[in-house]
């Protein structure tokens, strides 16, 4: 059995070590985002998919990746995004999903766009529609 480090941590097993080779795919995602090696070692985007309170009232949150981290800020929403610190495991800054931020398309058929949120259409009890535009100004929408 072997050993491999994955995000700071050491892990055991092949599909970890499959894993962990995907540190330097991440710093090739776009040329234009200008990401040094250095912050990709240390620090880890992060979406937000649940907050929520747990037993005896202690405020948590968890990541698109599985992390729980307890006690967050409570301007942290779902949807927003956290910039994560690998060798403190604590949350370093918020990225909040507002109009006028830019964002990286993780799904569907315009995976890997990259642009400025336009405008986000609230639908009750369905998929809310996030407008972007794009660098070269063509304007999509997706979920």
């Amino acid at each position: 059995m072997k050993i491999a480090e994955v995000n700071k941590r050491q892990h055991s097993g092949s599909e970890k070590e499959a894993e962990g080779n995907r540190s330097e795919e991440r710093s090739r995602c776009d040329e234009k985002l200008l990401i040094s090696p250095h912050l990709i070692k240390c620090y880890k985007l992060c979406k937000v998919k649940k907050v929520s309170v747990g037993p005896k009232g202690v405020p948590f949150l968890v990541t698109s990746d599985g992390r729980t981290l307890r006690y967050p800020d409570p301007l942290v929403k779902v949807n927003d995004s956290i910039l994560y610190d690998l060798e403190k495991s604590k949350m370093k800054d918020i990225i909040k999903f507002d109009s006028g931020n830019l964002c990286m398309i993780t799904g569907g058929r315009n995976l890997g766009r990259v642009g400025t949120i336009v405008s986000r259409e609230r639908h009750a009890g369905s998929f809310d529609i996030v407008h972007v535009k794009d660098a070269v100004g063509h304007t999509f929408a997706t979920r």
